[in-house]
């Protein structure tokens, strides 16, 4: 690893507050680099507090390596979430649900390092739910992000 390498362990031990510092930060200098208006990024540093399912937001973004062209919700979660718990999440998340019905993106970011079959699995159970709420469900609307990813990135 060189000094500007990140291990996926590093990602995997933040705590929920650090995590989501983590990920903010990451997403603000994508914006950044993509010369995006600093307000298309919002994000609530409380990351206990109701939020439909949105911890950022991204609105009139162009498309990056890393973000989605137009508007997107993203949901932070330190650790892993498995399979079960990801559609019960989209369930619940209806800020999240309203950005995908109006033609927008959803990602979800895990701090966990997964297997690229876990992270198909995962993706296709919130494709699930969003089909099931009438959801019009094209390529690259719902990612997962994990914890290799994100050390990448």
């Amino acid at each position: 690893m060189g000094p500007f390498s990140v291990d996926p362990k590093q990602v995997e031990g933040l705590d929920g507050p650090g995590f989501a510092d983590l990920v903010g930060r990451l997403l603000a200098a994508e914006v950044a680099r993509a010369g995006l208006a600093g307000w298309t990024l919002t994000q609530t540093y409380r990351t206990n507090a109701a939020d439909g399912g949105v911890d950022a937001g991204l609105s009139n973004s162009t498309a990056t390596s890393w973000l989605p062209a137009g508007d997107s919700a993203w949901q932070f979660k330190a650790g892993d979430l498995p399979p079960a718990a990801c559609e019960e999440e989209l369930r619940g998340a209806t800020a999240a649900l309203e950005i995908l019905k109006a033609g927008g993106s959803y990602r979800l970011v895990l701090g966990k390092s997964l297997a690229p079959n876990l992270i198909a699995t995962r993706k296709a159970r919130l494709e699930t739910v969003a089909r099931a709420v009438g959801v019009d469900v094209v390529p690259g609307m719902i990612e997962v992000l994990a914890g290799d990813s994100l050390a990448r990135w």
